[in-house]
């Protein structure tokens, strides 16, 4: 299956916005979410070996699993994205939660009050972004707009640094 390449490079600009608007949302909360917005990953969450303290930010896997989400719905390829950071997160009930961006815009949410300690605030803003449609940037593709390439052929590596 082959795609314009100015549509995969459409779906990458609007995913890296998106990605800023998620992680200036997480920094920019001034209720005290930032202690549990950051955990300490284990061997079994992908943690480096060639560092003894290894962090992910809730930033980092929720831009990734973002990317996850906008690029097989819209790029409609999967196999080929990969990430660093493990979807599970820890609330601070100690409960862990697996950050999936699925259709369902309501379950989304829900996930993400209880792992932001349940602040109804920042989850709905998140949300909105992520299912957000922006318009359209690149508007004058200058080159041949008609250049495709092979989906098996590309591939996507997200490691987001968020905050």
């Amino acid at each position: 299956m082959k795609i314009l390449v100015n549509e995969l490079l459409e779906e990458l600009i609007q995913v890296a916005e998106k990605s800023a608007q998620i992680s200036r949302i997480c920094r920019d909360d001034n209720d005290g979410l930032f202690r549990i917005l950051i955990q300490e990953k284990t061997n079994n969450d992908g943690k480096n070996p060639r560092f003894q303290h290894d962090y992910k930010t809730f930033a980092d896997v929720l831009i990734q699993e973002m990317a996850k989400f906008r690029l097989e719905a819209k790029v409609r390829f999967s196999k080929q994205i990969y990430g660093e950071e493990s979807n599970h997160f820890r609330n601070q009930l100690g409960q862990d939660i697996s950050i999936e961006i699925g259709n369902d815009e309501q379950i989304t949410y829900e996930k993400f009050v209880q792992i932001l300690d349940y602040n109804t605030s920042v989850s709905r803003k998140l949300v909105q972004v992520i299912y957000s449609s922006s318009p359209s940037i690149i508007n004058n593709f200058e080159n041949d707009s008609s250049i495709s390439v092979e989906l098996s052929d590309i591939a996507v590596w997200i490691d987001p640094i968020g905050m």
